[in-house]
């Protein structure tokens, strides 16, 4: 094509971050990029707006644009006259906005690329949650340090007199050395009860043993990022109802493995104590659970934490089988076709109790039907050659692929391609996956 499709300003917020200074335009580049390199930017809720133009002259008024944001929308968009578009509420990742355009002869115009970053929130960095596992540390450190300061005080006076006291240096010294092991000692302390952590986080999980009782063809794919986890799973019976539920906790590490103890603590009441046997009703038992249990009505604390979920309650009698989701939506392959069962758009314990209620959906199966449960972890990884996120669409395209295969090979497919996609990268969250098949 001999005309260009060109971005003629980028706005992040007020800020101008490109005017349209191009320099000369060659007709040898398929896509013209605004930088070789990306603009980085921090993670905030600014809107990024584009302009765009053609240096097409013929019948200016009928020349359309279609654009695309890499990383953030699916497809390109329809075609239309506009010459603007904007993006707001980012989430952090890797971001590429191309624009092309087209006269009215149909002719297209070279493309246009601009390259950028979002940074992650700083409460979703890795510093953070070293941060979170530092604090206990911290704690302990202070009193040493207290200890510390005396001794500091003590040195000096020792430094002025070294000569006359030579002997009462090498104690303190000899001192100061027994309160670093001391100090090495309280850091294993608090490893090892990180590991305890982990135990007490295992207790909750039900046996594999009783996972098959309920749900004979089924795999359980679970790894957590940390020592300990933010995702957990649940299996209960209710007379002819066998349940299972897959579980995202705010955060992982510690503070995930926190939130993970109060889920399983209110799944169970929900069941034996308050004997709830839908799951919407359970969701909603649970949402209440949860919410008194962090004192979110109290004016001096103020929790932002909760549970994305799925939780089914399959009918062994009748082939029914009931659903109710906080965010996550579960999979269900029929036929060599996949079904996509959406849950509310609410976490549980995000609401006061009331506010809101978990719909509760009734689905038929067959006999064959594969059911797959998950949090967001599998698809949030990064990897590949360009290090971004698997996503969801390459995850419903890999189980589809191996729903007919025996649930264990499944699971050892799955855990192979992750594997290979991260590579070298880093695991960035918990990961869980359940699948069942209807017996």
């Amino acid at each position: 094509s001999s005309f260009h499709t060109l971005i003629r300003n980028v706005k992040w917020g007020n800020v101008n971050l490109f005017n349209g200074g191009y320099k000369i335009l060659s007709d040898s580049l398929e896509v013209l990029k605004v930088y070789n390199d990306p603009l980085v930017f921090d993670f905030s809720n600014n809107r990024i707006e584009f302009q765009y133009s053609a240096t097409s002259f013929l019948n200016e008024d009928k020349t359309e644009f279609s654009h695309i944001l890499v990383g953030q929308d699916e497809d390109w968009s329809s075609w239309g006259k506009e010459s603007k578009c904007d993006y707001t509420n980012l989430p952090e990742g890797n971001y590429t906005f191309k624009v092309r355009s087209r006269n009215y002869l149909g002719d297209l115009g070279k493309e246009t690329s601009f390259d950028f970053v979002i940074l992650p929130p700083w409460y979703r960095t890795v510093w953070a949650y070293i941060g979170y596992i530092l604090s206990i540390i911290i704690l302990i450190f202070i009193g040493v340090k207290i200890g510390t300061l005396k001794i500091k005080k003590q040195k000096d006076l020792l430094e002025r007199i070294v000569k006359e006291r030579t002997q009462e240096v090498i104690e303190q010294k000899n001192k100061i050395e027994g309160q670093r092991e001391e100090l090495q000692e309280l850091y294993n302390d608090v490893t090892d009860s990180i590991k305890y952590a982990k135990r007490l986080q295992d207790s909750i999980l039900p046996p594999d043993e009783y996972v098959k009782e309920l749900f004979p063809d089924s795999f359980v794919y679970y790894r957590p990022k940390d020592i300990v986890s933010g995702d957990f799973y649940w299996v209960h019976k209710v007379d002819n109802k066998h349940m299972i539920a897959a579980v995202d906790c705010t955060g992982h590490g510690v503070p995930g493995a926190f939130m993970s103890l109060v889920g399983a603590n209110g799944l169970n009441a929900a069941v034996n104590e308050h004997q709830k046997g839908n799951p919407n009703r359970i969701l909603d038992d649970l949402n209440k659970f949860s919410y008194l249990s962090l004192n979110k009505d109290s004016d001096e604390v103020i929790v932002n934490d909760g549970m994305d979920m799925t939780l089914v309650a399959l009918d062994t009698g009748n082939k029914k089988m009931e659903f109710a989701g906080a965010f996550n939506p579960i999979y269900i392959v029929s036929n060599k076709e996949l079904e996509i069962i959406k849950g509310n758009r609410f976490a549980v314990g995000s609401f006061k109790p009331g506010e809101n209620q978990f719909t509760n959906y009734s689905i038929d199966v067959n006999k064959g039907d594969v059911v797959y449960l998950f949090s967001d972890g599998y698809a949030d990884q990064f990897g590949g050659d360009k290090g971004k996120k698997f996503m969801n669409r390459p995850f419903r395209e890999l189980l589809l692929e191996i729903a007919t295969l025996p649930m264990e090979k499944q699971k050892n497919i799955l855990h192979q391609r992750m594997e290979d996609w991260r590579g070298e990268h880093e695991q960035i969250d918990d990961i869980l996956v359940i699948g069942f098949r209807i017996s």
